[in-house]
This record gives C-alpha cells, sequence and structure tokens, in this order.
C-alpha cells in the first residue's frame, strides 16, 4: 500500500469515527443482533425444555402403566376392562401407551426461527392410524406468532440493507457538492478510489460488528459452530455484499446524498417487499395452495370407506400373516380386530391424499425456487432455512421417519392384539422413536451455490458503478 493510500485510509477511518450517523448505524446492528440471536437461543430452549416434559411425561406414565400392570398380576388390583388393562396388549398398546416422535432443534435454529414456530415438533403417536399428522400443530400464542420472532436472518434480511444504506449512501456526496473532485484529482486520487475506500471501510466495519455480535451469544450459550454455520455466513455476507455493491452504483449515479438516500429507500421497498410478494402472488397462481380443509374432508370419506371394508381387509391380513390365520383366539367380529383392519384401509387412502397433497405443493415450491433467484431476500432466507433446519425439508423428513415409526410399533403391537394377548408384560420392550438427523451436505451445497449467486450480482453491479465513476474521474482530470 503506497503512502498516499495509506494516509487516505487513515483520513477515511477518522472521518468515519466523528460521524454520528455511522455510529448510531452501527450501534443499531450490534444490538439488534445481540436481542436477535438471543431471541433464538431463548426460543430454541423453550422447545428443548418442551421435548424434555414429553420425555417426563412418557415416563411417568409409563411407570403408572406399569405399576398398575404388576399390582394385576400379583392379584393386589382387580382385572378392569381390556382398554383399561396394561396386561392385555389391546389396552397397553391402543389406550394406554403414551408415546410421541419428537424433533429436537438444531443449534442454529437459533439464527434462523423460520417455520418451526409452526409447524409440529412432536406428535403423539401410536400403532393407531396417521390420519391425525396432516392435522397436527403445536399450540402457540397466537399474538406472537402474528408477530412473528425476532431472529438473526430478520436483522440480517430487513435492517442490514437499511443500515449499509445509511452508512454509504454519502460515500462521494460532499466531495460533489463541494467541488473538490478537481481537487483531489490534481493529488492523484480519483473519485472511484475515494468511494470505493469510504463505502469499504464502512462495509468492513459494519460486517465485523455484525459477526462479533452473532458470535458472542452464541459462544457464550455453548452452541456448536459447524460448517452450517460458516455457510449462514456465507450467505449473509453475500447478501451483504449485494446491497454493497447496490449502494456503490446508486452513489455513482447520483449527485446528491439526499438523492442517494431516496434512491436506496425506494430499492429497499421493492426488492425486500415487493418483489417477495410478486413472487408469491405469481406462485400461488400458478400452482394454488393446497386446501387443507380438503385434505381433511377426503380423509373422512377415507375412514368411512376402510369402516364398510374391514372383513375383506381381514381376510388378506390374515393371508400375509398365516402363523395368525388357524389361531383359535382370532375372532372376526372383535371390535378390536376390526379397528385395526379399518384402520390399514383408512390410511392407505389417507396415504394417496397425502401424496398428491405434497405433490402439489413441491411444484409449488420448486416454481418459488426457481423465482427466487430473482429476488436476492427470498434466496437468501431460504439458504437460511435450510441451513438452519426450520423448513418444510427437514420438517418432511420427521414426518416421513415418524410415519416409519408408526408402522413399527403395528408391526409389533397388532399381530399380539389380534391374537387378543390377555398376559402382556413386554413394556419396556416394544420399539422407541430415534430421530436421525438428516444429512446436511446437500443444503451447505445449495446454500453456497445461492451465496455465489449474490456474489455475481454484487460484482456485476461494483463493476457498473466502476464504469460510471471512471468517467467521472476522465471529467475531473479534464477540469484540472
Amino acid at each position: 500500500m503506497s503512502s498516499r493510500n495509506l494516509a487516505l485510509l487513515r483520513f477515511l477511518a477518522r472521518e468515519m469515527l466523528r460521524d454520528r450517523a455511522m455510529l448510531v448505524a452501527v450501534l443499531l446492528l450490534a444490538v439488534s443482533l445481540v436481542l436477535a440471536v438471543g431471541s433464538g437461543i431463548a426460543a430454541m430452549e423453550a422447545q428443548r425444555a418442551g421435548l424434555d416434559e414429553i420425555a417426563s411425561y412418557e415416563a411417568r406414565k409409563l411407570g403408572e402403566v406399569k405399576a398398575t400392570g404388576q399390582a394385576i398380576l400379583a392379584g393386589e388390583k382387580a382385572k378392569p376392562s381390556y382398554w383399561n388393562d396394561p396386561t392385555d396388549v389391546r389396552g397397553f398398546g391402543f389406550y394406554l401407551l403414551a408415546v410421541h416422535s419428537v424433533k429436537p432443534p438444531t443449534p442454529l435454529s437459533a439464527l434462523t426461527i423460520g417455520s418451526s414456530d409452526v409447524l409440529p415438533r412432536a406428535y403423539r403417536v401410536g400403532p393407531g392410524n396417521m390420519t391425525g399428522l396432516a392435522a397436527a400443530y403445536d399450540v402457540e400464542n397466537p399474538d406472537r406468532l402474528s408477530l412473528g420472532r425476532l431472529d438473526a436472518s430478520f436483522v440480517i434480511i430487513f435492517l442490514l440493507p437499511l443500515v449499509i444504506a445509511a452508512a454509504g449512501h454519502g460515500a462521494l456526496a460532499l466531495e460533489r457538492e463541494n467541488g473538490r473532485l478537481p481537487l483531489l484529482a490534481m493529488h492523484g486520487l480519483s473519485p472511484r478510489t475515494v468511494a470505493a475506500w469510504r463505502l469499504g471501510i464502512r462495509a468492513v466495519t459494519l460486517l465485523g460488528v455484525g459477526l462479533l455480535a452473532i458470535l458472542i451469544p452464541l459462544l457464550l450459550a455453548g452452541i456448536a459452530l459447524d460448517g452450517s454455520f460458516l455457510a449462514w455466513l456465507a450467505v449473509a455476507a453475500a447478501y451483504a455484499a449485494f446491497w454493497i455493491g447496490l449502494t456503490f452504483l446508486v452513489v455513482a449515479s447520483t449527485r446528491r446524498a439526499a438523492t442517494a438516500a431516496a434512491a436506496l429507500g425506494a430499492l429497499w421497498v421493492l426488492l425486500v417487499l415487493v418483489l417477495p410478494w410478486s413472487v408469491s402472488l405469481v406462485a400461488e397462481s400458478i400452482h394454488p395452495t393446497p386446501s387443507r380443509v380438503e385434505q381433511v374432508l377426503a380423509a373422512r370419506e377415507a375412514t368411512d370407506e376402510a369402516a364398510k371394508s374391514g372383513g375383506e381387509l381381514l381376510g388378506r391380513f390374515l393371508q400375509d400373516h398365516p402363523e395368525l390365520a388357524g389361531s383359535k383366539t382370532v375372532d372376526p367380529e372383535d371390535y378390536m380386530v376390526r379397528q385395526i383392519m379399518a384402520t390399514r384401509l383408512t390410511d392407505q387412502g389417507q396415504a394417496r391424499i397425502d401424496a398428491g397433497f405434497d405433490a402439489r405443493m413441491t411444484e409449488r415450491q420448486q416454481l418459488v425456487d426457481r423465482l427466487a433467484w430473482l429476488s436476492p431476500p427470498i434466496l437468501a432466507q431460504s439458504a437460511m432455512v435450510e441451513l438452519t433446519g426450520t423448513g418444510l425439508t427437514r420438517q418432511r423428513v420427521f414426518v416421513s421417519q415418524t410415519r416409519g415409526y408408526i408402522a413399527r410399533l403395528r408391526d409389533f403391537f397388532e399381530p399380539r392384539a389380534i391374537r387378543a394377548d390377555k398376559s402382556f408384560t413386554d413394556w419396556d420392550d416394544w420399539p422407541r422413536f430415534r430421530w436421525a438427523e438428516p444429512p446436511r451436505a446437500s443444503a451447505i451445497n445449495n446454500a453456497l451455490l445461492q451465496a455465489l449467486g449474490l456474489l455475481v450480482l454484487a460484482g456485476i453491479l461494483i463493476a457498473a458503478a466502476s464504469l460510471r465513476l471512471g468517467r467521472l474521474s476522465h471529467f475531473s482530470r479534464m477540469d484540472t
């Protein structure tokens, strides 16, 4: 670095420290990010506490059921009706068993809450039917949901562009308004150099403060930082670079600071508010969101049809399980037997309904993913959601694992229930749910690709601004 550039760097740094608007912008960004990360950590801990309560309830309920069963076997308590009898597999498996599938929050959900505050984190499951999964929900304060939770992604997507604009909109205005460009040219300083250095110093300061405001709360909370976190930072930095490039271009295209500020404000409204709304409107018009009401009504029709065909399915079930076909304990008129058969048929119909619903949602999401490349805020937000596992992708994995778990519970309990096993004591040997975290490599690769796309846009904007300022430098030298 030449002595001239070093002197310019020191001058611009001192100028920045004297700029009250810049100090306010830095303080606003730091406080917002600290509060946002703290809010995200609190939400993550609340989710974990809720899952711990579920585990405690399951353990307590199982202990009570085992104690009752042991008292019945010891003759200390009269044998009740089968639906209240832990020693009857029908009562234990289909009425008394309290078990859930649970989806733990990821450590990075503290940065991007996404849809995790409205999507179910636990399902009450059993060997019964799966139709309840589609209508399940978590109870949450509706006022809080209407306002939305503050998280780091919200600050990055919505507030950071305004902070960058506030800090950089006057990067060259003072020299232009006071006619100092010819004087700078005499000292070998072009408008492009002055604007780039002034905006660059301020941008680096903002990004450095923002990084510390994110890192410190996460480290204090003991949250492990991995490759997904680095990819999240890469997306945030690329999104910031886009807005830095856009600010640079606006500075190069306007003469006054007020004009640049107004232009950046209008661009913020267009890119952050209007364009995402337009993308959503286009996606809704081409692929409307499937109706949940239609899904529930179709499920009810499948239930009615299943109730009429339970006997036929029992015959097919016994063909598939010849070890039960000759058992005298299998009573086709038994309520539980007919209920199991009707449940199987109901779920076959529900599977077809869910497949159609999911296919329509997938088509809509694929369209949104393609249109997201036209909207930097959507592109950055979608990448952050996928990296933190707070969107629909991880939720679909959770639903799929829950369905597989219900199938394992059925394989364990249904044959015993059809045999009407009334001396059941395997209270600890039934299948347990084990959450398997999906691989993150695909989400990281996609996020890095999206970050690269944002950097390309930033590079184009910076190149365009440099060309405009290059022409201004030529005219400044002519004036001297």
